[in-house]
């Protein structure tokens, strides 16, 4: 279980919402904010950092947040926002009844 205290970053999740189209009239995907949760945020290991830092990669990320009906409906399609940054969902596992583990990998 997740001590309160430990969740001390805010984050959003967005679902698929409504597309719009660009200047083109091509669509473009739209996005819809789901929840916004608290959550104890672990990033990669210092060997998985300097590589993308080096190569300008994707960062990988553990957010980890209490289970609720809204994150129990997180999955694999949704992103989160954090840090100012789109963070794209690639796992999500619960961690008994009360946590859920999410991991997720940072836009280049």
């Amino acid at each position: 279980m997740i001590r309160s205290g430990d969740l001390k970053d805010r984050v959003i999740f967005h679902k698929p919402g409504e597309g719009t189209e660009n200047a083109f009239g091509e669509p473009t995907p739209g996005w819809a904010m789901h929840a916004s949760t608290r959550a104890k945020v672990l990033y990669g290991k210092g060997v998985e950092r300097r590589e993308a830092a080096i190569e300008g990669v994707n960062q990988p990320a553990t957010f980890l947040v209490r289970s609720t009906t809204k994150t129990r409906a997180v999955n694999v399609k949704d992103r989160i926002l954090f840090g100012e940054s789109i963070w794209d969902i690639t796992n999500t596992s619960p961690i008994g009844n009360t946590d859920i583990e999410i991991t997720a990998t940072r836009r280049a």
